[in-house]
């Protein structure tokens, strides 16, 4: 993927460009514009610009910032806007468009969103033990609205956005890209949500996202994210006996760490693998830098058109 990478949440839009050095992956260069409150509007999963305009005036202030100029480029949006489930499926047609028309028919029992106004891309993925279908996939999706007022914006200054990415995914392909044999257990936390990713041989194989509300005590959610982690531990006992997934991958806020590592102890009865920016693609980091800021932001730019 080309080296220059854009991240959004509903406070900021980043953008970083990477260079390419003897041990992976440079930063160059970081930058960030703050986002209003009301720049927003309800998209389902996610949010919208409520003004592209107004947005497109951002994405210009980040390009006056850098230093080349940007022409092909990747968006990381947050889990909770670009979501994926896995769908069970027989033979799917070859156009795209009856291809998503089966899928959509199929999200209508699984997701709690209209799927005529997503837009979907798919992952084959290994089957499950017992499962209906024959085929199995991972299909990602957000609402098509904003992802097209996203590229409006971009394309307003001659930027063409060739991947949009939920950070979930992203990080994984950060990680992975450094795994000889494609697998990983990810389990990235913040912004009110956690995601827990699984990768067997480079498919993907168990992917879950749960909203963590911030009212909750954290008693309350020790609680809920222990009994969430055994059921995910229950459920790759059940459906994928013949994967080993390697020691989970912990992507979380430093202040947050200790409260994961107990929960993943207490949850899936292993521990946290220990990491840094050694896991990534990344031939060095900048002082000050947050590896786990930048795990999205590497995993984008890391990623490859096969």
């Amino acid at each position: 993927m080309p080296p220059h990478v854009f991240a959004l949440d509903a406070k900021a839009l980043s953008f970083a460009a990477f260079g390419h050095g003897g041990g992976g992956l440079e930063l160059l260069e970081l930058h960030a514009e703050p986002l209003a409150e009301g720049s927003w509007t309800v998209a389902p999963p996610g949010l919208a610009p409520a003004d592209a305009g107004a947005f497109a005036e951002r994405v210009a202030a980040l390009l006056e910032r850098a230093s080349a100029t940007v022409r092909q480029a990747s968006l990381v949006l947050p889990d909770d806007w670009l979501r994926a489930v896995f769908v069970e499926h027989g033979e799917l047609p070859r156009p795209a468009a009856e291809r998503d028309e089966v899928l959509r028919f199929k999200l209508r029992r699984l997701i709690p969103f209209r799927p005529e106004e997503l837009r979907l891309a798919l992952l084959p993925a290994a089957p499950l033990a017992g499962q209906q279908e024959p085929g199995r996939a991972l299909v990602g999706f957000a609402n098509e609205l904003a992802l097209a007022r996203f590229e409006e914006a971009f394309a307003r200054h001659g930027v063409e956005l060739g991947q949009i990415v939920s950070a979930g995914l992203a990080m994984s392909a950060a990680l992975l890209a450094r795994s000889a044999e494609g697998d990983l257990l990810l389990l990235a936390a913040g912004g009110g949500a956690f995601t827990v990713a699984g990768w067997s041989g480079g498919e993907p194989v168990l992917y879950r996202q749960k909203a963590v509300p911030a009212d909750w005590d954290e008693a309350t959610r020790r609680e809920v994210l222990v009994r969430e982690l055994r059921l995910t531990r229950a459920f790759v006992e059940e459906r994928l006996p013949r994967v080993r997934l390697p020691d989970p991958v912990l992507v979380v806020p430093a202040s947050e760490e200790t409260f994961w590592r107990e929960v993943v102890s207490a949850g899936l009865g292993r521990d946290a693998a220990p990491l840094g920016s050694r896991a990534l693609p990344l031939a060095g980091l900048a002082p000050g830098a947050d590896w786990r800021e930048l795990a999205p932001l590497v995993g984008a730019a890391s990623a490859e058109v096969r």
